[in-house]
């Protein structure tokens, strides 16, 4: 049986991956209150870990963008797939080239078949869902700043 993992948030910012129990316990030692107050009212967040959740993380994490708006990673890390990819975009389509481009460590996206299978992710096919989730996440020319301030809001 797959372990179910889960993302710890606050305030939309994924802090922490784990079980549920691992999840809880993080939320209690990282604020002074009960995780029922903490996820009432004060950002915190215990959610099933998603491919897109996955990537605003990893997005999160480039340089330089730790403290910016997942609007604003997810520009980045378009800007920079597109930089990179052009010429294999054009050659091989822009769900393939995207896939060769997270195969290549481009994110901090799990990439080792035992940690995809332990976030409970097909490894036969994680690649190709990750790589779509990208593409739908960012293929607007500009990420959906409104999905993404809703998002945030959270």
């Amino acid at each position: 049986m797959k372990n179910l993992h889960y993302t710890v948030t606050k305030d939309s910012k994924p802090q922490f991956r784990g079980s549920d129990f691992d999840c809880f316990e993080y939320i209690l030692k990282h604020q002074p209150n009960s995780v029922d107050h903490a996820t009432k009212y004060e950002g915190w967040k215990i959610q099933k870990t998603s491919l897109e959740g996955l990537i605003i993380e990893a997005c999160l994490l480039e340089d330089g963008f730790e403290n910016a708006t997942i609007a604003q990673a997810l520009e980045n890390a378009s800007r920079r797939f597109r930089y990179e990819y052009e010429w294999q975009i054009q050659h091989d389509g822009l769900l393939k080239a995207c896939k060769e481009w997270l195969q290549g460590i481009a994110l901090q996206v799990p990439i080792w078949n035992d940690e995809i299978d332990q976030l409970g992710f097909d490894p036969e096919f994680y690649f190709e869902q990750i790589a779509a989730a990208f593409v739908g996440m960012t293929e607007t020319n500009a990420p959906d700043v409104a999905l993404c301030e809703t998002i945030e809001a959270l």
